[in-house]
């Protein structure tokens, strides 16, 4: 009997396992929120982990493609992360009080489940006293720079993202001054529900101030031997005997980087090898090939007219010293390629030839980095180019010359270019026949932005604006 028993079991568990009891699944139809005065149902709706399910065309879609959206069960086990969360928004934004309940009603013939989240928000607390620990070794020019990035304003809500950003700061005048080991700790966050304060204790390691004792180059790559040591630390303009600055070490990479000798380049600090408060700067670059040649061929609709054509591009990198690029683009298209006689387009050339139509174009450009021993990054174009077409000839020629500066990042303008342009027009109306007209122009221009990208070359947030 007893074995009777123990295979009936088995074979019970085996059939449990393989042949659950299906349950009635219901849909979450709607999320829905009450007593939010302060934040709207869309902005509550992407805080919490449940979501509602989508309409039946999407999941009708869904159903035989990869568009759409398949249906969303209803999960009890997710309300308490959404009242986590809700709980976590709230509390981050200086709801202290913040009372939150929920309850839902069950549809079922349609299988549908409407979800409410019944708040009591309480009220809102601002920014109480704030005091700062572990500064006190800090010199009284980089502790005014650091209590004016730390500062909360008393008459602001309280804001966990303003007190992030106020940190961050704050850490980053400590990091361009010298103290390159220095961190942010904690925050205690002391709630007043009677005044309706958050007060801020908030601590801080800044750690020893340190000095660059030397910059230390180490090449690689096949064009290494062509450039010196003394011109890539002329380049980087930081000397022994400067505090340590983050900001500028950053500055001093985008620098190296767009003088275009180095297929990678890493300029950075050795906290391993630090001596008393001196820390060597490492310049870890690998330089490519001195001289570039890029052929392309050109297919475009230019003057709305397909075009076919050549061009190239030749770089000579470290073109004189000094880092200097030297870039020549010559290129060329016509447009009625297939009745064109090869043998004899050198000869039969002219301006005034109808029988050949297109562009040809030349550009020449130096760019020097550091212009004048000076944040300065400095652009020479030449060009010239001459256009046929059936009813008018065009050539134009001229120069550009452009000063980029380079400024601080954290200033409210940290981009600034100028240039001068002179260029000469000269154009034939073949139709008219009338005489060949000449412009000179000449421009003289300014461009001006800011940017707040996290970083130059690979940005994940921040902003620009350019005039």
């Amino acid at each position: 009997m007893i074995k009777i028993s123990i295979v009936f079991s088995i074979i019970l568990v085996i059939w449990t396992n393989c042949y659950p009891q299906t349950k009635d699944k219901y849909q979450l139809r709607t999320i829905n929120f009450e007593g939010n005065n302060e934040y709207s149902s869309s902005t509550l709706s992407s805080v919490i982990y449940s979501e509602e399910s989508p309409g039946w065309f999407w999941q009708f879609l869904n159903s035989f493609t990869s568009f759409g959206k398949g249906p969303v069960y209803f999960d009890s086990s997710n309300i308490q992360i959404d009242l986590s969360s809700l709980h976590a928004f709230y509390n981050a934004n200086g709801f202290f009080e913040t009372k939150i309940s929920y309850k839902y009603n069950i549809d079922s013939a349609d299988k549908d489940i409407d979800l409410t989240y019944i708040l009591q928000e309480g009220k809102r607390s601002k920014f109480g006293r704030d005091t700062v620990f572990g500064i006190q070794a800090l010199t009284q020019v980089v502790k005014e720079n650091f209590n004016k990035e730390i500062a909360f304003d008393n008459s602001q809500w309280y804001s966990q993202s303003v007190v992030q950003q106020n940190i961050d700061q704050a850490v980053n005048v400590l990091l361009n001054s010298g103290y390159m080991m220095a961190k942010f700790d904690s925050t205690i966050i002391i709630r007043d529900t009677v005044s309706h304060l958050a007060n801020l204790d908030i601590y801080f390691t800044t750690g020893k101030r340190y000095l660059i004792d030397s910059v230390i180059v180490n090449k690689s790559g096949e064009g290494a031997s062509e450039v010196k040591d003394k011109l890539l630390r002329d380049i980087t303009d930081i000397s022994k005997g400067d505090y340590y600055n983050l900001e500028k070490i950053r500055q001093r990479q985008v620098r190296l980087y767009r003088t275009g000798l180095f297929n990678s380049v890493i300029l950075s600090a050795e906290e391993k090898d630090t001596s008393g408060n001196g820390v060597p700067l490492n310049l870890n670059g690998s330089i490519g090939l001195m001289n570039e040649l890029s052929p392309e061929i050109i297919l475009n609709d230019q003057n709305h007219a397909l075009n076919v054509g050549l061009s190239t591009s030749y770089i000579r990198k470290n073109f004189l010293g000094n880092a200097r690029k030297l870039t020549i683009s010559p290129s060329f298209a016509v447009q009625n390629i297939s009745h064109i006689d090869f043998a004899q387009i050198f000869k039969k050339f002219s301006l005034r030839d109808t029988s050949l139509l297109g562009y040809i174009d030349a550009r020449m450009t130096i760019d020097q980095p550091y212009l004048f021993s000076k944040p300065i990054f400095g652009t020479w174009e030449n060009y010239a180019q001459i256009t046929k077409q059936s009813d008018y000839n065009l050539t134009i020629y001229g120069s550009k010359l452009t000063f980029e500066f380079e400024l601080p990042k954290y200033t409210f303008i940290n981009f600034l270019s100028t240039y001068y342009n002179i260029e000469v027009t000269k154009e034939n109306d073949l139709l008219n026949h009338t005489p060949p007209s000449t412009k000179l122009i000449s421009l003289i221009g300014v461009n001006f932005g800011r940017t707040t990208a996290n970083d130059i070359l690979f940005p994940t947030q921040g902003y620009n604006i350019s005039l």
